[in-house]
């Protein structure tokens, strides 16, 4: 999970404690009014309006009412610190079905299960409490008080709590509700809430119909264990009609009241949750400069080179983003000159680090299409091999032995058929988006190489994981938004192969019967079902966190723009090569990207019913942000500089390019 490091953190103790501070002071001004429309809803009596009254503020207004409200409350922020703890700003991607079942099954996820269903529980029972003697005890009396039998109405209400703190602890990981997505439209926080609030007691309204009918079902059926064990420890009888009848289940009041226990319960848990993203996804303005040296590592420059903060580095860049487009004052201060020496300090970290974060995009686009390509090409081959053994079969240990000789670089020219790696770079200005000569790079064991498949591999906080070349189906799984940052990331895949030490050696030829036994799951359906990749996995976990290259692109595209009637001293100009050639490379990158084969199945052009295949990711639509940014940023800086960017030197597909936009031809 991706927290804050340390609470000695500046922002940490200085803006993040006090935003979730008043987030969750607002949850707590919001549940009283919740709570007492909680309590005109279920004790509604449309026939007897004046008891219905007299009731209702009978129960507000008295002593126990107020307790319980507060143990409401109490509950509530445990539960909103408890999403505190454990928010992050880079989703989650699971490349399988059954990472996705890890990810229920994980221990802190069972940790979150268990708190939320105790929490349900105790919900319930304040509810319960709250609604009048019918259901607040758990024993009741019959026949005139002579026995004492179990009240079947607080049980079947305190179930149905577990049931409903359960499931939505269930759906808040499946869901990637820690996930805090920063809005692209910056609103008020008022018309945010007031939003919010129709859709989320919709949703409840819904999600609480849903789960009271399967409840209804296993209380039917599996009613009586509960009803047995409490019965008999308690010495307490069954009541005259029971719950776990049809005649029991068929109570239009319960129904009433389940409904909205399980409405009340999920909105109060959700609000405290949507206050708190809003408040941390807040615009937070950064420095340009510092007064006094101390106070440096709070400017901007040095928050958009966080390495231990991701929510700092995606506040910086929502900030600078936000200033290159609205703020001329510090904008003037961006392409201010520093004293003494009059260097544009400011101007040439702020680029620095946004230049370095897109190429770095580049660069990740471009080795997936390398290897893309080199896995492709792999698979022709070896659909063209004729088998070398009779029969027409090729021996296991044969084709092991074969890859280790091959990883132990007995064969350098076989080596070149598994990966490529790039030749150095030419200069910003004349390299090409077309990927240079490659060349072989050497083999190995490492800890990031399958020798036996020779696949790239993801290392993650789940240790070590395999994601399979294109025509060669994976053994493993992988998360790699659970592991890895924007800041500190493993590449998916490698760029260049070293060769190891012995010890890397002898921990590649430890996973070879690994990868026999996960081989051999793979030939059962079941198996194949859970470990093939889903359909554009991989390409989602390529852009988990390219909402903040999607802010740099804006962010220069506006300053330079600006700097065209704004820039007195002429400091954006001698960027301005580098920074279009970054956003042509960017831009070529991902055209080709959107090209690529794909492993999703073919389909029948009648059919038209929609098809899912595994979790709907969260940030999914920011592959096709970022595209219509670098379009829309590139063409920004052809409006404002026009013909006069014919005369920076740079490669010929991008001269190319470049006429297109000026002529408005993409």
């Amino acid at each position: 999970m991706a927290r804050i490091v340390t609470s000695h953190h500046w922002y940490m103790r200085d803006v993040f404690r006090w935003r979730t501070g008043a987030s969750l002071a607002w949850s707590l001004i919001l549940l009283p009014f919740t709570t007492i429309l909680y309590i005109v809803l279920v004790k509604i009596d449309v026939f007897h309006p004046y008891t219905w009254l007299l009731d209702w503020l009978g129960t507000a207004l008295s002593v126990s009412g107020f307790g319980y409200i507060i143990l409401i409350a109490i509950l509530t922020t445990v539960v909103a610190i408890g999403n505190v703890n454990c928010y992050t700003v880079v989703p989650t991607v699971h490349i399988n079905r059954l990472s996705i079942i890890w990810g229920l099954v994980k221990p802190p996820s069972l940790l979150h299960m268990a708190c939320h269903t105790l929490a349900g529980v105790l919900m319930a029972c304040c509810w319960a409490a709250l609604i009048g003697t019918s259901y607040s005890n758990l024993t009741v009396t019959a026949n005139k008080g002579a026995t004492l039998c179990l009240n079947d109405r607080h049980l079947f209400l305190v179930l149905h709590g577990a049931f409903m703190g359960f499931l939505y602890s269930v759906s808040y990981i499946q869901q990637q509700d820690r996930y805090m997505d920063f809005p692209v439209i910056q609103q008020l926080k008022f018309f945010q809430v007031k939003t919010y609030m129709w859709c989320s007691l919709q949703n409840n309204a819904i999600r609480s119909l849903r789960a009271s009918g399967y409840f209804y079902i296993l209380f039917y059926l599996f009613g009586s264990i509960p009803k047995t064990w409490l019965q008999s420890n308690l010495n307490l009888e069954e009541t005259p009609v029971p719950l776990n009848s049809i005649s029991g289940l068929l109570d239009v009041s319960l129904v009433w009241i389940v409904l909205w226990t399980g409405v009340v319960t999920t909105h109060l848990w959700g609000v405290s949750l949507f206050l708190f993203k809003i408040f941390n996804t807040e615009v937070y303005q950064f420095p340009i400069e510092a007064a006094f040296v101390s106070q440096e590592e709070r400017c901007l420059h040095k928050a958009l080179s966080e390495r231990h903060n991701l929510l700092v580095k995606y506040l910086a860049y929502q900030d600078l983003s936000s200033l290159a487009e609205h703020r001329r004052d510090r904008r003037a201060d961006v392409f201010a000159l520093s004293q003494p020496g009059g260097h544009p300090h400011n101007w040439i970290s702020i680029c620095g680090a946004c230049l370095s974060l897109i190429e770095s995009l580049t660069q990740r686009l471009t080795s997936h299409q390398e290897w893309i390509a080199n896995g492709l090409a792999q698979k022709k081959r070896s659909q063209d091999t004729t088998p070398s053994e009779p029969g027409g079969q090729q021996s296991s240990n044969g084709s092991i032995a074969e890859g280790s000789k091959v990883a132990g670089g007995h064969s350098n020219q076989d080596a070149s058929n598994f990966w490529y790696t790039p030749r150095e770079p030419r200069g910003p200005h004349l390299r090409s988006s077309v990927a240079s000569p490659i060349t072989p790079g050497a083999p190995m064991y490492d800890h990031g190489y399958n020798t036996v498949l020779q696949t790239p591999q993801i290392t993650s906080l789940d240790g070590l994981q395999d994601i399979g070349t294109p025509g060669v189906e994976s053994t493993r799984y992988a998360t790699p938004g659970s592991g890895y940052g924007p800041l500190a990331r493993p590449s998916i895949h490698r760029d260049q192969i070293k060769r190891s030490s012995p010890s890397g050696d002898h921990r590649g030829r430890a996973m070879l019967p690994w990868q026999h036994r996960l081989d051999s799951l793979r030939k059962w359906r079941l198996g194949a079902y859970l470990l093939n990749p889903l359909p554009e996995a991989m390409s989602q976990a390529l852009f988990t966190d390219v909402q903040l290259h999607i802010w740099a692109l804006e962010a220069l595209s506006s300053l330079v723009t600006a700097s065209y009637q704004e820039d007195t001293y002429g400091v954006v100009q001698g960027k301005l090569p580098e920074i279009l050639v970054c956003m042509l490379a960017v831009q070529n990158a991902l055209e080709k990207h959107f090209k690529l084969p794909t492993s999703l199945p073919k389909r029948n052009p009648s059919d038209f019913r929609p098809m899912r295949s595994g979790p709907i990711h969260p940030n999914d639509r920011l592959r096709f942000d970022l595209r219509s940014t670098v379009m829309t940023s590139l063409y920004r800086v052809v409006a404002a500089f026009g013909p006069h960017l014919k005369n920076i030197a740079m490669a010929p597909e991008y001269k190319r390019k470049l006429g297109h936009l000026m002529d408005y031809k993409q």
